[in-house]
């Protein structure tokens, strides 16, 4: 049992298994990525985060086998993300409601 506060989770299935996803970062890009494909460049708008930053989450998360990518049709050079698993369960934090009910 952890001693930290309790945080939101989603667990998602890979070709690989089951991937925990907690980090706030993480769980970003893929919310971003539902339903649509997106850049790198993309992807640093739509979070407003560094694409240096953007690309360390992106390399890990691809090799979890939780997004992949492909070369864009109209330019080669650049790679575009696209969810390559399934949000299995998530987990939401208890409020203070549900605290005081325990």
């Amino acid at each position: 049992m952890s001693d930290g506060p309790l945080e939101d989770f989603e667990i998602y299935y890979t070709r690989y298994g089951l991937v925990q996803v907690s980090n706030d970062m993480r769980k970003g890009i893929l919310t971003e990525l539902r339903g649509r494909d997106l850049s790198l460049t993309d992807l640093s708008r739509a979070l407003g985060k560094a694409q240096s930053t953007l690309s360390v989450h992106l390399d890990r998360m691809t090799a979890e086998g939780l997004i992949a990518f492909y070369e864009d049709s109209k330019d080669s050079r650049k790679k575009m993300y696209t969810i390559d698993s399934v949000r299995f369960a998530y987990s939401k934090a208890p409020d203070d409601r549900s605290m005081d009910m325990l």
